[in-house]
């Protein structure tokens, strides 16, 4: 190992890290795009105080329900940002982020492999930092997470092991930051434990920095029971073997052939990624787990590479998506390991080691090139979705966003059939089947949109707009007590959701027929969430719902103090039954 990089060696990482950041400067011009509207600058940013101490999903988006996702740092992150600037300086700071890391990567490759292969890190590095595949990870300003994650564990992995308590606390300080910033990031525990194989470490000489990691695992740990937030939802346990194979097959896809990505791939079912793909990428694992019994010092990029699948894997199972995002981490390990191969060849023969490194440069610049080309989808959400639909016109991620835009558009016909050619393809897609629901809701169809709604459900069990979905099928239905429990379902798992609170009251008048099912919107109003004509357009639907003469009163009073309001019309023509929602 090198003692120190050296001037020579801090000048590399510096042009390395600014090569990284200027290859996504054409990002600073792109807005905010898909997740950027809810979990960035969502009310103006006002939500990332609540995330600070909470579930960031559930605080900034009540509609799909607590995620288990407690990442403060990157919150942090959002708000100082957000106070600095818009979408712009986001953009400026990811890609600062991904260079950061590039340098950074290259200072740890050339530290653990010797100054000797100072190229070999170099070049491995800046093929990194021009994957196509992190695309999606440094211009999409919502994965600040795995970026944070990346950066975080090539800190980590500076610190050397067994050097005291001193280097103990800075690893435990940023094994937390990790933790804090996404709960993959327990996955470096894996590489801690090759590490210390691969130094061959004593006990005594290695439980100073596992002191300080378990001890940062345990103050992770006590923060979210502090906070309350729940557990992520990983998939079946039983499907992880496969899940792993499937998405290690998928990983290798769209790094050896990386054109065309597109939005959040979607992941198939344990058997159904081919027989072909998953026999070479069970072969190439086979491979990468026996390296370490040849190349010792090579265990800890083998977990690198391999450790963070396991989570990925595991989410992946439970919503059918195998993002770009979640191969940020593993592709540093990958990038060691070819800095180790270019490095062994240089021992072996100077000719082979020129051509190989020859080769390496000229795949960062093709690589290079592909970021370039890529990074225009996005720039908007419009661009994004209509490049998801030239891969794929039925991705489920991209097939629901453009199905909306379309029904809004008056276009329903071509909605539905995008949907359906999209549910036909991917089955397991509760996103497409609630975007199926929404539209036969808006149509009046009850059996077609019952059959979607519950779909969504069994797809979507913690999402509580899926649940909203299936009470108001229920209400057109004609099934008030199931509307009920429904929206009940909702409020339990969101008690902030707006929606699941209105339908519940309504749902409640209609079964119960008395004053005191208008409680909730009496707390409603009292605590400002509903005000001015939707206030009193509740109050009309409350008394229509539950067959109370008042309705024509307080219709009276929405027309005299919101002539205007279009809804009114429709008021008027429930006032003798049950109204819509």
């Amino acid at each position: 190992m090198s003692r120190g990089p050296g001037r020579s060696g801090l000048a590399t990482a510096a042009a390395l890290a600014l090569a990284g950041a200027l290859l996504y400067l054409p990002s600073l011009r792109a807005g905010l795009v898909w997740d950027d509207h809810e979990y960035v600058l969502a009310d103006d940013g006002r939500h990332l105080a609540a995330a600070l101490h909470g579930d960031l999903i559930g605080s900034a988006s009540p509609a799909h329900g607590p995620a288990g996702y407690y990442r403060p740092v990157a919150v942090a992150s959002f708000g100082l940002v957000h106070r600095a600037g818009g979408a712009g300086a986001h953009h400026a700071v990811s890609a600062l982020l991904h260079g950061l890391t590039a340098g950074l990567l290259f200072l740890l490759l050339r530290t653990r492999l010797g100054g000797a292969a100072s190229v070999a890190a170099a070049l491995s590095a800046l093929a990194w930092a021009a994957l196509p595949a992190s695309v999606e990870t440094v211009a999409w300003i919502s994965a600040r997470y795995d970026l944070l994650t990346g950066l975080l564990a090539v800190l980590f992995l500076l610190v050397p092991g067994g050097t005291g308590f001193r280097g103990a606390a800075l690893s435990g300080l940023l094994f937390l930051a990790g933790l804090l910033s996404k709960e993959s990031f327990l996955a470096v525990a894996a590489v801690v434990l090759a590490d210390d194989w691969a130094a061959s470490r004593s006990p005594r000489s290695a439980a100073p920095r596992w002191l300080a990691v378990a001890a940062a695992t345990l103050a992770w740990i006590g923060l979210r029971l502090a906070f309350d937030v729940p557990a992520p939802r990983p998939g079946p346990a039983a499907d992880l073997p496969a899940n792993g194979l499937a998405l290690f097959s998928s990983w290798l896809g769209r790094v050896l052939l990386p054109w065309p990505l597109t939005v959040s791939h979607p992941f198939p079912a344990p058997g159904g990624a081919g027989l072909l793909p998953l026999a070479g990428a069970g072969l190439a694992m086979a491979a990468l787990l026996a390296l370490p019994l040849r190349r010792r010092d090579l265990a800890p990029a083998v977990a690198l590479l391999l450790a963070p699948l396991v989570p990925a894997a595991l989410a992946a199972g439970r919503l059918g998506e195998a993002p770009d995002r979640y191969l940020y981490l593993p592709t540093l390990g990958l990038a060691w390991l070819v800095a180790a191969g270019l490095a062994a060849l240089r021992d072996r023969s100077r000719g082979a080691f020129a051509a190989a490194a020859a080769a390496l440069a000229a795949v960062a610049i093709v690589q290079a090139v592909l970021v370039l080309r890529r990074l225009p989808d996005w720039r908007s959400d419009d661009a994004l979705f209509a490049a998801a639909a030239r891969v794929d016109p039925a991705n489920p991620v991209g097939a629901p966003y453009l199905a909306v835009a379309a029904v809004r558009a008056g276009r329903v016909d071509e909605a539905l059939s995008l949907l359906r050619r999209s549910q036909e393809s991917h089955p397991g897609a509760g996103r497409v089947a609630s975007v199926l629901a929404w539209i036969h809701l808006r149509q009046g169809d009850a059996p077609a949109a019952l059959e979607q709604s519950r779909r969504a459900v069994a797809l979507l069990p913690g999402s509580p707009e899926a649940r909203i979905y299936l009470s108001n099928a229920l209400h057109l239905a004609g099934d008030h007590r199931g509307e009920v429990a429904e929206a009940a379902a909702a409020l339990r798992l969101s008690p902030s959701y707006r929606p699941a609170r209105v339908v519940h009251a309504l749902s409640r008048c209609e079964v119960e027929r008395t004053p005191a099912c208008e409680e909730e919107l009496d707390a409603m109003e009292r605590q400002g969430i509903v005000t001015g004509a939707d206030a009193l357009v509740l109050r009309v639907q409350a008394a229509v719902a539950r067959g109370d003469g008042s309705a024509v009163d307080r219709l009276a009073r929405l027309r005299q103090l919101h002539p205007r309001d279009p809804r009114i019309p429709a008021l008027e023509r429930a006032a003798g039954g049950a109204g819509p929602r």
